[in-house]
């Protein structure tokens, strides 16, 4: 395997300068890497592909990130507390474990009502986007074959998001000049 060189974050920008988007992520494709994307990155990327914000006036002024599963048993994510602890909460890698996690965050004191959306391949041309309430989301999701990757939107600004036209992001998105972020 050969060894990969690094240049500094100056000299990427300075090379970066001047060129288009399309280039940019031709440029991205034909180094044929796999790009780590962080979690805090997917929590907001995700429920923008699908037009819900995070925060809305009147609605959220908060959220929190968590995730469902973890990379061992012995590492459990306390959903119970996280709960009504936040006005929108992001769950990733949601969709193992979505049923289980809905009802946490019910008996938890999240009203069964609470509109939730879970997103699924985010920013690709396979994006699907679930939304109904924390207490049918399970069975809508499971009748759409929803699996991972797939992230768990849980809040008011899930019904702000589903007026949006959610897939102006996605057609802006696929046009002929825009990058793809994400490729599977």
């Amino acid at each position: 395997m050969a060894t990969k060189s690094k240049i500094s974050t100056e000299d990427w920008i300075e090379e970066l300068k001047g060129i288009s988007v399309l280039e940019l992520s031709e440029r991205i494709k034909a180094l044929e890497e796999e790009f780590d994307v962080s979690a805090t990155a997917v929590a907001a990327a995700a429920p923008a592909a699908a037009g819900i914000p995070l925060t809305h006036r009147g609605l959220a002024r908060s959220f929190a990130v968590v995730t469902a599963s973890t990379a061992h048993a012995e590492d459990t994510v306390d959903l119970a507390r996280m709960a009504t602890a936040t006005d929108t909460l992001v769950v990733l890698m949601a969709s193992g474990k979505l049923a289980e996690t809905c009802l946490t965050l019910i008996d938890a004191g999240r009203p069964p009502s609470t509109p939730a959306a879970i997103v699924q391949w985010a920013w690709t041309e396979d994006q699907r986007t679930i939304t109904g309430s924390l207490a049918d989301l399970p069975t809508l999701a499971a009748a759409a074959n929803v699996g991972p990757p797939a992230t768990l939107v849980v809040g008011d600004v899930v019904s702000v998001g589903s007026h949006r036209g959610r897939d102006r992001a996605r057609r802006d998105l696929h046009s002929a000049n825009a990058p793809r972020p994400f490729t599977r």
